[in-house]
């Protein structure tokens, strides 16, 4: 199990990381989420040991990562590292070398995996960026580490690769890897993850359950008129609420058992096209939490 505590980092005087604090457990896959410049990658770099901090600790079950983390971690960066003058083949061969496992027996297996076997004798630069995001992916599964850290491993990736790529990361979490990815596709976080960390301004947001996330319930209302401010205002007290396209009203229930009692004061205020209930998408709040966010730090 992965556990960053209180780490805290300055770049120039800034803060790029505030008292970070969380856990990717074992046999799980987390989505670490975030706008631009949230601290991400920073804090992903420290994880793997490229970027010291200032502050805090960083274990993996237990124990500093240290000197050791080449031989537990596999890292995908978001700025890729793939020689371009090297040969599929020889590249993996190099990693598998620098994990200290035998390339005669992994090689193979790693090309097969990412289904890149008729591209071993190719030259990395004359791949295509789909085929460089799989080449990438094998070589941070070199050695079958135990954690897997990837900065935006399925960005430039065609649905093939995708559900691939997919495949593998739940094939790693099943056999007790820890697995903590960054993506602005939120989507695709919802579909994969057990877990979600939310970060802005260097500072954690949330950190739960995908499942706690998805327990809240969204409501939407299409009125056949713009809804007047005295019925948003009654609405708001359901929970946080706001107008959209003039005649819809969009509301984010707090508590899932008020759903029945809305549901009664709409029907009898009148005027009402159509009431839709469903899941919170992981999309609302990451823009609630952000938004609100935001607003703090004025």
């Amino acid at each position: 199990m992965l556990e960053v505590r209180g780490v805290t980092k300055r770049f120039h005087g800034a803060l790029a990381l505030d008292d970070v604090t969380f856990t990717v457990k074992a046999s799980s896959i987390v989505g670490f989420v975030g706008p631009n410049g949230a601290g991400k990658t920073t804090m992903m770099r420290a994880i793997v040991g490229i970027t010291a901090t200032d502050s805090g600790s960083i274990l993996f079950c237990g124990n500093p990562l240290g000197n050791q983390s080449s031989l537990v971690v596999g890292y995908m960066p978001e700025e890729r590292g793939l020689y371009q003058g090297m040969r599929v083949r020889d590249m993996l061969s190099y990693f598998c070398q620098l994990a200290n496992c035998d390339p005669s027996t992994e090689v193979a297996q790693m090309l097969d995996r990412v289904d890149l076997t008729d591209k071993a004798t190719a030259k990395v630069e004359s791949l295509s960026l789909g085929n460089q995001q799989r080449l990438q992916l094998a070589v941070a599964l070199v050695g079958n580490p135990r954690l897997l850290v990837l900065d935006e491993p399925f960005s430039g990736i065609d649905p093939v690769a995708l559900e691939r790529m997919q495949g593998i990361l739940r094939e790693r979490a099943a056999s007790g890897a820890a697995v903590l990815f960054s993506s602005h596709q939120l989507e695709l976080v919802e579909e994969l993850c057990d877990a979600v960390i939310i970060i802005n301004h260097g500072r954690i947001l949330a950190d739960t359950a995908l499942a706690t996330v998805q327990r809240d319930l969204s409501v939407r209302i299409r009125y056949d008129d713009k809804p007047s401010q005295e019925r948003i205002s009654i609405l708001e007290t359901f929970g946080p609420t706001r107008l959209t396209d003039g005649r819809v009203v969009e509301i984010m229930l707090s508590d899932s058992t008020n759903a029945g009692r809305l549901l009664d004061l709409v029907l009898s205020q009148g005027g009402v096209r159509d009431f839709h209930l469903g899941e919170r998408p992981l999309t609302e709040t990451f823009r609630t939490l952000i938004g609100k966010d935001t607003a703090d730090a004025r």
